[in-house]
């Protein structure tokens, strides 16, 4: 995360806004993911043991955060392809990628155990980083069937 820009972290738009659309329609999607990441983030505190060093995006709609054990969260607000809001987590340190409990102390403080939260490894990205995003629009909406019975099921059969 060191040296990353503000610029470096965009809003992505929708399909039907990325071509041919107005810049007041831009901006309306722009302002609306500030408005969405700002009620989030005021229902949602994040501890006072996390240090928030700035904003991202004027209006904003993220910010990046510094743990005491120095472990980095870039978290910024998305705006999925059928106009759900996403709340995405880019995860890292200076020394090593992060472990399972980091990502776990991120879950627990940014976003709480009662949302569905997925992690993504992103094609040419390092995998240094971990990416972690919640759909804040629900917090039963599910990208991916639950694999649990099917493990469950499968494990059964082979006893």
């Amino acid at each position: 995360m060191e040296g990353s820009k503000a610029s470096d972290v965009e809003v992505q738009l929708p399909e039907q806004f990325e071509l041919g659309d107005t810049m007041a329609s831009r901006r309306r999607i722009l302002a609306e993911a500030s408005e969405r990441y700002l009620e989030f983030r005021e229902n949602h505190l994040v501890p006072p043991y996390w240090r928030r060093t700035r904003s991202v995006g004027n209006p904003p709609y993220g910010a990046l955060f510094v743990s005491q054990n120095n472990l980095f969260v870039l978290e910024n607000i998305l705006t999925g392809p059928k106009l759900e809001t996403w709340l995405h987590m880019r995860v890292s340190r200076k020394s090593r990628r992060p472990d399972y409990n980091d990502t776990d102390f991120v879950i627990r403080d940014f976003l709480g155990y009662e949302r569905n939260c997925y992690q993504t490894f992103p094609k040419g990205e390092p995998l240094n980083v971990v990416h972690l995003w919640s759909n804040l629009d629900s917090t039963s909406h599910v990208l991916l069937p639950d694999f649990r019975d099917v493990a469950r099921d499968s494990t059964s059969d082979a006893e």
